[in-house]
This record gives structure tokens, sequence and C-alpha cells, in this order.
């Protein structure tokens, strides 16, 4: 009987740490592949993808992902053959600069969200925060603004911690987020590597090239 008591529990400690090993390895494995996407970034001047057609993303320590501030680009149209000039300002934001602090005559209005927000292929004159400026202008006696703090592969995690880190600057007076499901995803993906105070609020999310393994 005590032979057979042994037996059972060597067998369930032997499942147990065959458990744990295999967790431990698919966590390094998940590990490895995004050291190996990432590098490449890093590496290049500017590279760019379905994601970011721009090349302007650059590693960062708190937002995982920024646009480099000051820059150019300039992306095939999504509708012509033409080539829409990308710029950002001092704040890594698409569109001009943003004036400090907020006049007393203008409401301004910050749109979150992805790379559907900051959609490098559609022209300024053309974009959703032309059209909302220019409908809400109509109904207003106030100065309409409406900012594009678009950031390509941005979550509802990146967006909270861009408005913390450099938004709150701007005196928004509203701030609107757009995200979709794969947002989601990419929200619970990346808050594995997310510093947080003592009650959980997020404070930082460095990227992987930025942080020592």
């Amino acid at each position: 009987m005590l032979k057979a008591g042994l037996t059972s529990l060597r067998r369930l400690l032997c499942a147990a740490i065959l458990l744990v090993l295999i967790v431990c390895g698919a966590e390094v494995a998940v590990r490895c592949v995004d050291l190996a996407l990432a590098k490449p970034a890093a590496n290049s001047v500017k590279q760019t993808s379905a994601e970011d057609p721009t090349g302007l993303l650059v590693p960062s320590w708190f937002t995982h992902r920024e646009l480099r501030p000051h820059a150019m680009a300039k992306v095939p149209c999504r509708d012509s053959r033409l080539r829409v000039a990308v710029r950002t300002n001092s704040l890594g934001l698409r569109g001009p600069e943003v004036t400090v602090p907020k006049p007393a005559d203008v409401y301004r209005i910050v749109l979150l969200g992805d790379e559907t927000i900051f959609a490098p292929e559609t022209r300024e004159v053309d974009h959703v925060t032309r059209l909302l400026t220019d409908l809400l202008q109509q109904r207003s006696q106030m100065q309409i603004e409406v900012v594009n703090a678009g950031l390509p592969g941005g979550c509802p995690l990146t967006e909270y911690l861009l408005v913390k880190q450099r938004l709150l600057s701007l005196q928004p007076d509203l701030v609107l987020l757009h995200f979709d499901w794969s947002d989601v995803a990419d929200d619970q993906q990346l808050r594995r590597r997310t510093r947080c105070d003592r009650d959980g609020t997020p404070l930082s999310c460095p990227h992987t090239t930025l942080v020592a393994t």
C-alpha cells in the first residue's frame, strides 16, 4: 500500500516538473521570438512595415514604441499615385506643432488610436482630424483643434502611457480613444513587460531592445 502511494506521488511530481519545464520553455521561446523581431527595427535607421510604412517608429522606454519627433516621410497615397507627406512635431505626433499652454479660446480634442488613426496613407487635409475639426467648427464659436495622437501598433495600454507621459501638457478638453479587438490582444501581450507601481498602475512599458535580458 505504501509502495503504491509512493509510486503515485513520484508520478505526480514528475508530471508537475514536466509541466513547469514546458511553461518555462514556452516563455523563453516567446521572449526569443520577441527579441528576434525587435532587433531589425533597432539596427535599421529606417525600416518600414505594413503597420508603419513611414519607418518613423523607434523603440521607447515608456510607450514600447514611439514616433521620432521632428521627422518627415513620404508614403504612397491609398487612393492615388501621389505620395503623402507625413510629418511629426516635437511630441512625436503627426501634424503641426501644438501650442502650449493652450490658448483660452481653443477647445482641444486629442484623438488616440493605432495606425488606423495615424493613417499615413491619408493626406492631412483629408484626415478624420481635419474633417472632425471642420464639422465641429460649424457648430462652435470657440476655435476647435483636433490633435492626431495615433501611434502605429498602439493599444489602450500604450495610449494611456502616452497621455500620462506627454499629452497632459496639451491640456485637452476631450480625449477620444479608438480601438478594436486586435488592440485588446496587443494590450494583453505588452502588459507582461509593463512596469507598475504598488497599486498596479502602469508606469512604463520599455521596448525589449532597451532592456537588458
